[in-house]
């Protein structure tokens, strides 16, 4: 028996499909995986995890704290503890001190497979989380220590980009500002 190819019944333009359905359901389940795989949180602190609450801030501070990650106020501390305690913190947490001023500490972190592949920098590996932590002393006892987290491309170069992280993408570091809080106060 011999098999004529397809244009010589002269069909133009049409080829038949070797895998049929099959071929469809395989990219639907591939595709599936792919999405779920992206967007699986692993390594992060599940919604349910018990995080130890941030301790109260007094309403001046309340207003200064919002849009930032967790802040805190440290009472009856001198300035070189609270840094100190801070730095501590964070580079348990590991994290490695980036920048030191006189009121900011500033703590960085290679990104995750993931951080690049969410924040767009997909084949290189200088994705960043960047930390920067705040320090206002307010009159003889309070200090107020407040923490923003960035994602950092290229960091270090000229075209280096800094944009505010996605608070969910950093929940669990939320609390080591409380940590430092309940280690001094």
């Amino acid at each position: 028996m011999r098999v004529l190819p397809i244009q010589s019944l002269g069909i133009q333009g049409c080829r038949p499909r070797p895998y049929g359905w099959a071929w469809r359901i395989l990219v639907l389940v591939v595709g599936s995986f792919l999405v779920a795989w992206g967007c699986s949180t692993t390594g992060h602190a599940p919604d349910n995890a018990a995080v130890p609450a941030d301790p109260p801030l007094s309403d001046a501070n309340r207003r200064l704290a919002v849009g930032t990650l967790s802040a805190v106020e440290i009472r009856g501390q001198p300035m070189a503890t609270v840094r100190e305690t801070v730095e501590s913190v964070h580079t348990e947490a590991g994290f490695s001190v980036a920048k030191k001023e006189r009121d900011q500490l500033v703590f960085e972190r290679a990104g995750t497979r993931q951080d690049r592949v969410v924040y767009g920098n997909w084949f290189r590996e200088d994705v960043k989380i960047r930390f920067v932590v705040e320090f206002s002393q307010q009159g003889s006892q309070v200090i107020f220590v407040s923490c923003r987290s960035y994602i950092v491309r290229d960091a270090g170069t000229y075209a280096e980009d800094q944009q505010k992280l996605a608070r969910r993408r950093v929940r669990q570091f939320a609390h080591l500002l409380t940590e430092v809080a309940n280690r001094l106060n």
